[in-house]
């Protein structure tokens, strides 16, 4: 559990409805840029009318165009809510398309005076401050609900993502395990498909978790999966489990120890059985399948079955509105939803191999079987 000096936090619904506020602010902001970018095409009207006083688009198709980047940042935001510092790179699905459409003045801007004529020609200003206010709100709201590192975190079910100093990898407390993300790679073939270079322990599998000094000798701590973690100079962490062992060096090591201890407390349950060694052997055989095929090769990694679920039930959807007689539509959402059909079924078959393979770099010993 967290130390008795740990702070309990203000609690996750304050958290949240700071949180949400600060969401809100960002649709505001986006509507507000539309109104402004329609009243400018209206003021420039008003002196001008006629050609001189057009929009390069006109509200109607603005909002034709804004709606699917508007739909696949829901989209976004629901898939990643849990993971609320990943929101600021969400917000810029809806916001640089608001700013690049709203970024030039109506025609006829010119015959402005005054404070009309600021408002309107400012236009690229406005829009650049639309993705910024956009981009900070969200990485507020995202660190309402992740800074302090409190008792209160640690109890929910929010994602925290840590930085490794010197390093291009990432230290991942979900809800129910850890993860390290894009440790560095000493095998070249293992760039082929990185995404299976990630290492997982469940927090039912957490046997140790604590703060360590590295001196940065030896250079590098070696991970079971052929990866490497660089070590520098600084806290560090050591956590152990379903037979393995991690050296991590971050900052505020004490603290992030804490949390994963609370969580893994707050998560205790029944231990989910050891893969069998025809299972283990099975998943890895998939495992190196998925690597041979390659990045960009036709890959099998679960990625890449979800883009095809991604754009084979976009293709259901627009077949489905585009024709007009119910013999089009049904024939249309039959082919492209066998298509997101048979993705998805890849992508279950691809995921168990590689969270197999996260989980148990090695083959589980005898021990862990029992």
């Amino acid at each position: 559990m967290l130390t008795g000096n740990s702070p309990t936090g203000p609690g996750m619904s304050v958290r949240w409805s700071v949180a949400g506020l600060l969401l809100v602010s960002i649709v505001a902001i986006v509507l507000g840029r539309l109104w402004l970018a329609d009243h400018a095409g209206d003021l420039t009207a008003a002196v001008r009318p006629g050609w001189r006083s057009r929009t390069l688009v006109d509200s109607p198709m603005t909002l034709q165009l804004l709606l699917p980047w508007a739909g696949g940042a829901v989209v976004a935001f629901a898939l990643l809510w849990r993971s609320p510092q990943l929101w600021a790179r969400v917000s810029l699905l809806a916001t640089v398309p608001t700013a690049l459409i709203t970024a030039f003045p109506p025609i006829g801007a010119k015959y402005l005076h005054g404070t009309e004529r600021v408002v309107v020609s400012g236009a690229p200003a406005w829009s650049a401050l639309t993705v910024a206010a956009g981009f900070l709100l969200a990485a507020a709201a995202g660190r309402v609900l992740t800074r302090p590192l409190a008792l209160d975190v640690a109890e929910s079910g929010v994602r925290l993502r840590f930085r490794l100093r010197g390093n291009g990898a990432r230290l991942i407390v979900a809800e129910d395990r850890i993860r390290l993300l894009r440790p560095r790679v000493i095998d070249p073939a293992h760039n082929r498909v990185k995404e299976l270079n990630t290492l997982a322990i469940p927090f039912t599998r957490v046997e140790s978790v604590g703060p360590v000094h590295l001196s940065g000798v030896p250079e590098f701590h070696r991970m079971p999966n052929g990866t490497a973690v660089a070590l520098t100079e600084g806290p560090g962490l050591r956590i152990t489990g379903s037979g393995q062992e991690w050296v991590l060096p971050v900052d505020d090591a004490e603290s992030i120890a804490d949390l994963v201890r609370a969580r893994a407390h707050t998560r205790t349950g029944a231990v989910g059985p050891a893969p069998t060694p025809e299972q283990w052997q099975q998943a890895m055989q998939r495992r190196a399948a998925i690597r041979r095929s390659g990045s960009g090769k036709g890959s099998q990694a679960p990625r890449y079955y979800g883009l095809g679920v991604a754009l084979f039930g976009a293709l259901t959807a627009a077949s489905f509105v585009a024709n007009d007689g119910w013999f089009g539509k049904l024939a249309g959402a039959t082919v492209f939803g066998l298509g997101a059909l048979g993705c998805s079924v890849g992508w279950l078959s691809a995921h168990d191999a590689v969270r197999v393979g996260e989980e148990w770099p090695e083959p589980p010993t005898q021990d862990h079987i029992d």
